[in-house]
């Protein structure tokens, strides 16, 4: 299971509801953990967006690219693809 980023917040004392604040994170991670709109970019054999990302996109209203921005350069078919999108 991926790692979320943390955020950078001011350190919060929530006394005797601490407990309760880090269950509601943890399981606030899982959720989107299960949303199942997250993974590597991909395309069809046409070079079109992957159907599974297009439908996870449409169900959740945004689509985690994992690897994509650490990536020095992007996979062939998607720089062919990202150039015949341009020509449209």
């Amino acid at each position: 299971m991926a790692k979320l980023p943390l955020a950078e917040v001011p350190i919060v004392d929530y006394g005797a509801d601490q407990a309760a604040m880090e269950r509601y994170r943890r399981d606030g991670e899982q959720r989107a953990m299960r949303l199942g709109n997250r993974g590597t970019l991909r395309f069809d054999c046409d070079g079109k967006l992957d159907g599974e990302i297009a439908a996870a996109y449409s169900r959740c209203g945004f689509y985690i690219f994992e690897g994509l921005l650490g990536a020095a350069r992007p996979p062939r078919r998607a720089r062919r693809s990202i150039a015949r999108a341009g020509r449209r």
